[in-house]
């Protein structure tokens, strides 16, 4: 919670295993939030065959935002 808007600034969906998941984030077009504003991200997850039953798996999903103004437009 803060006074300044942000915008993502980067994103990363950390190691996993391929054969077992298939890892998606949606990302809305415009990623600016206001000050007691939120967002909506999509993150999907689907188990793939090659997934081993009882087996766990895991991923670490990071956002970074930064001031509104510091981040570029593609």
């Amino acid at each position: 919670i803060g006074t300044v808007p942000v915008k993502l600034y980067s994103h990363n969906i950390g190691a996993y295993d391929e054969n077992a998941l298939r890892v998606e984030l949606g990302i809305p077009e415009d990623t600016q939030i206001d000050p007691q504003g939120s967002a909506t991200y999509t993150l999907t997850i689907e188990v793939l065959q090659g997934a081993q039953e009882g087996e766990s798996y895991s991923f670490e999903v990071t956002l970074d935002f930064a001031q509104w103004n510091e981040v570029t437009t593609a």
